[in-house]
């Protein structure tokens, strides 16, 4: 993979060991089993007694019974005690916040905004999810973006899944939205402020918060600074909530398809999901519609633990309609942030066009000269203005002059 191309991370995700987990407490030394043996086992027996134990034995118990009172400790038969060990105490976890910030933790996320209250937090991952991009020439790309490395100019065509500015418009209601992406900043930051028209996205996370796990980037959810109850992620990579994977719903990686209805199709789910108490137990419940690696929507609407749902088809009526200016400049960048972006959306260049293939060499011409036909002899004219075609003593007819008859003399003027 080439340093541009290692800006975008599309499939890979993922790693684990930033988060340091409490260690178990020590053992404790506690005193081993014990068995005190009293000394009133039942007289040894003779061989001859032995033979006939079986006429004794009941009365041989009846004595033993009688002869050993229950101790104190609840032995059994009296003739055995047993010592268990204190288990070891250890103090109870503490409570979760109902934030679910616990005091002197850093998180990803600022603390839940007054306007947020009450929302649960959607997050979205950006590459083969919302968009598909890429550094070489896409004919049908819906924008490009620019942007600097290494003191050059980069193009990156971008491809908008189908329905992303309805979806995006329509989870903003009920969510909080945020991004979280294994890309670079550098790259993903511009594309969101050409994506984002309407600023519904309420954050953005990039590779720096990702969590490293050998080749992947892990997304880890319980670092975000939310109740976990209250929150999961859309991502086709299963490797970026390998943490969480309760609390995730898989969808499908989108390239170029432009029947693709994902997006649409979640939209009634994430509805009725944002009700629930809890999104874990509900996304249990529903796994059978995500066996697939996608979502694949219930036949009659309904899915246990949810209330019912609306039909998929009825969000495309309220398809999100473009601005009318497409190449309007996103230059100050998103807000709060730097404005050093080159996120102008524009057309894409027309495609190069095609070179002509070579043509083969001419032959040089000839250096022969083509001959020249000579010039017709004079006709000869007499003395009296007759023409004389004779040529000389051979005549038109191959003989001589006697053997032919003279010629009438035709006068040239009349």
């Amino acid at each position: 993979m080439s340093g541009v191309e290692s800006l975008v991370t599309q499939v890979k995700q993922g790693q684990n060991g930033s988060v340091q987990y409490p260690a178990p407490p020590p053992p404790q030394r506690t005193r081993p089993l014990t068995i005190d043996t009293e000394s009133n086992a039942a007289p040894s027996q003779s061989c001859f007694s032995r033979l006939f134990c079986c006429c004794r034995s009941n009365s041989l118990r009846r004595q033993s019974t009688k002869q050993q009172p229950p101790t104190a400790q609840g032995a059994f038969g009296g003739n055995q005690v047993y010592t268990a060990a204190a288990s070891p105490t250890r103090p109870a976890p503490p409570a979760v916040p109902d934030n679910g910030r616990y005091p002197g933790q850093n998180y990803l996320l600022q603390p839940l905004r007054p306007e947020l209250k009450g929302k649960k937090t959607l997050v979205l991952d950006l590459d083969e999810t919302l968009v598909h991009s890429s550094f070489k020439y896409i004919p049908d790309a819906d924008f490009e973006i620019t942007i600097e490395l290494a003191g050059a100019l980069h193009r990156v065509y971008v491809r908008k899944r189908p329905g992303v500015h309805r979806f995006l418009e329509h989870v903003a209601r009920r969510w909080e939205v945020v991004i979280f992406t294994a890309s670079l900043a550098k790259y993903a930051d511009p594309l969101l402020d050409v994506l984002d028209r309407t600023r519904v996205i309420d954050a953005r996370l990039f590779r720096e918060s990702c969590v490293r796990n050998h080749d992947s980037y892990v997304k880890d959810l319980s670092m975000l600074g939310r109740r976990m109850q209250d929150t999961t992620i859309i991502d086709n990579s299963p490797l970026s909530y390998m943490f969480q994977p309760n609390y995730a719903i898989p969808i499908t990686t989108w390239f170029s398809d432009p029947d693709d209805r994902q997006l649409y199709d979640l939209l009634p789910f994430l509805d009725a999901l944002a009700d629930a108490p809890d999104v874990a137990d509900v996304l249990y419940k529903s796994k059978l519609y995500f066996a697939s690696g996608g979502y694949i929507p219930p036949a009659n609407g309904q899915i246990p633990g949810l209330p019912p749902m609306g039909l998929a088809n009825y969000y495309d009526d309220e398809e999100f309609t473009p601005a009318a200016d497409e190449t309007a400049a996103f230059t100050n960048g998103y807000a709060g942030g730097s404005s050093q972006h080159y996120a102008v959306p524009v057309q894409p260049p027309p495609p190069p066009p095609m070179p002509a293939p070579p043509r083969a060499p001419l032959p040089p011409p000839p250096y022969t000269v083509p001959a020249v036909a000579p010039p017709p002899p004079p006709v000869a004219v007499d003395d009296d203005g007759a023409v004389d075609d004779s040529g000389g003593n051979e005549t038109p007819s191959g003989g001589s002059e006697s053997q032919n008859h003279a010629l009438p003399d035709v006068p040239i003027h009349a």
